[in-house]
This record gives C-alpha cells, sequence and structure tokens, in this order.
C-alpha cells in the first residue's frame, strides 16, 4: 500500500516538526512528506504559491495538509484560499507559529525574528526591550552607571510582563488553530528550555504540538528524551544565551549559558553608545 502525501506549509517550524513526526515509526509507515514550504520566502520574494507548479500540484495530491494560518491579506499564498486547492478527502492541521521573546533582557536582530509577526516587513536590526534602558538614561544615569547596575543584577527587564503579553498574544492566535501550545508553555517553561530564539522553539515543545498532530492521525504518540541527533533541522544552532537575570525572574530549574553575562554587558554598551 503507498503511502499518504503531507505537505507542510509554515515557517522552518514546519521542518522541525517533521523531525519530530518522523520518529514515529507509524506514521513514517503511513505518510511521506513531499515538501516543506516556507511561507515567509513567498512573502519575502514577492512570489504567489499558486506560480509554483509542484507546489500546487503537492497540495491537490496531499492527503494531509499541516500549516501555519495565513491571513487573507497575503491573497494566493492565504492559507483560507489554498486550502480550497486540497482534494475533499484530504485532511488539514493547523499549527500555531511558537514564538516568544520574553526570556532574554535585550535582542538585537531583525523584526521576523523577534516578534509574533513571522511575515513582517524586514527593515534591518533592531532592538528589543530597549525600553528598559531608554528609562534609565532619561533618569540621568549614566553608560558606566548602567553598566554597573547590571552587573549587580540590579536592572528590572519586565520579565513578567513581558512573559504575559506574550502568552496573551499567543492564546488569541491559537483560537484558530487545532494544535495548542499556551498551556504547555505556561506549566514547563521554569524547568525546561522551550525556545533558543524567540522564533525557535526546542524539541520539547516541538513534541508536543507533534504528539496532537499524531493523536488527530489516530496514532501513538511519541517519547522525547531531550537528547539531539544530526538529522534533526537546526540541531546545531545555539541560539540566543539566557542571562542570569532571567534565571532569577523565572526561577528556571535548568542551567543558563556561562557566557551570557559579557554578551549582554557588550550588547547594552552598543545600545547605549551606538557603537557595537
Amino acid at each position: 500500500m503507498s503511502r499518504k502525501i503531507v505537505l507542510f506549509y509554515a515557517t522552518c517550524q514546519g521542518r522541525m516538526l517533521l523531525d519530530c513526526l518522523n520518529d514515529s515509526e507509524e506514521f513514517g509507515s503511513l505518510y511521506h512528506a513531499v515538501d516543506c514550504i516556507h511561507n515567509y520566502e513567498l512573502i519575502s520574494n514577492h512570489r504567489s504559491f499558486l506560480t509554483y507548479l509542484d507546489f500546487l500540484d503537492n497540495l491537490k495530491k496531499a492527503d494531509l495538509f499541516i500549516y501555519q494560518p495565513l491571513r487573507d491579506e497575503f491573497k494566493d499564498n492565504a492559507t483560507s484560499h489554498l486550502l480550497s486547492y486540497l482534494k475533499p478527502e484530504a485532511k488539514s492541521i493547523s499549527i500555531p507559529y511558537a514564538w516568544n521573546s520574553s526570556f532574554w533582557p535585550l535582542m538585537k536582530s531583525d523584526p521576523t525574528d523577534i516578534s509574533d509577526r513571522s511575515l513582517a516587513t524586514r527593515t534591518g536590526e533592531s532592538f528589543v526591550n530597549a525600553i528598559v534602558l531608554k528609562k534609565l538614561r532619561n533618569q540621568g544615569m549614566s553608560t558606566d552607571d548602567i553598566l554597573a547596575a547590571y552587573d549587580n543584577h540590579e536592572i528590572d527587564f519586565n520579565y513578567a510582563a513581558r512573559f504575559a503579553r506574550n502568552m496573551r498574544i499567543l492564546s488569541f492566535k491559537e483560537q484558530q488553530t487545532d494544535v495548542k501550545i499556551v498551556d504547555y508553555i505556561t506549566s514547563n517553561h521554569k524547568n525546561i528550555k522551550l525556545f533558543t530564539e524567540p522564533s525557535h522553539p526546542t524539541y520539547h515543545l516541538l513534541f508536543h504540538m507533534a504528539n496532537q498532530i499524531l493523536n488527530m492521525l489516530g496514532l501513538q504518540p511519541i517519547q522525547y528524551d531531550g537528547t539531539l541527533s544530526e538529522r534533526y533541522y537546526l540541531s546545531t544552532r545555539p541560539g540566543r544565551p539566557y542571562d542570569i537575570t532571567a534565571k532569577r525572574a523565572f526561577e528556571f530549574g535548568f542551567d543558563i549559558d556561562t557566557d551570557s553575562h559579557l554578551y549582554y554587558r557588550k550588547l547594552i554598551e552598543e545600545y547605549l553608545t551606538g557603537k557595537p
């Protein structure tokens, strides 16, 4: 019996999710993923999904379509439009865009990597949560004063408020997806490292998502022991370091990065002086 065709349409998280599903022998015996199409590449290159004949052909043949919802403003690339090309007996499963920017004191990156707007226009690097430093500067503190305050762990980076805001955004967006992650993040973020970057969840969270998909397909869940093999997508990417200030604020039960203090001290100094 031939295997059923699976098509992914998401950010790189779709490719990472496939890693997890491929750990299920049941899934692998029944399904074959023909492609993991990156929605953000279509948007950033101003291309239509429908102009790629192999994309459209795979969509029409798909028995299972796993996707992150894409709004109607994206026209031909919008998922409401693409769903109309599926054959009547095909199954579709929507997944959330897993994102959280609250676990780091300060970040500098492209807006597509550090916000919930995975398809935002790329406008160059910018700082996130710099308002904390701006307020200190407005209070009359010098660069040396602020760096000394950071050295002494005296700066409030608003971790709790930022985490709550991130969860509210994700909860709202999760209302339109079949797969849910908010409860898992809320229950496990203190004891398990769930993100290496704001837009890159760890495989702990991805396996949680994969098991929900397996359940929807009537298949057995899989266990993840926390180890990574080289076949995993982005398995060797270290991500942003977690800082001692975050560990204290969230009461993390896992080890943080040893070089985080120097990393964020330099980043704070760069923001305050404008010199990288």
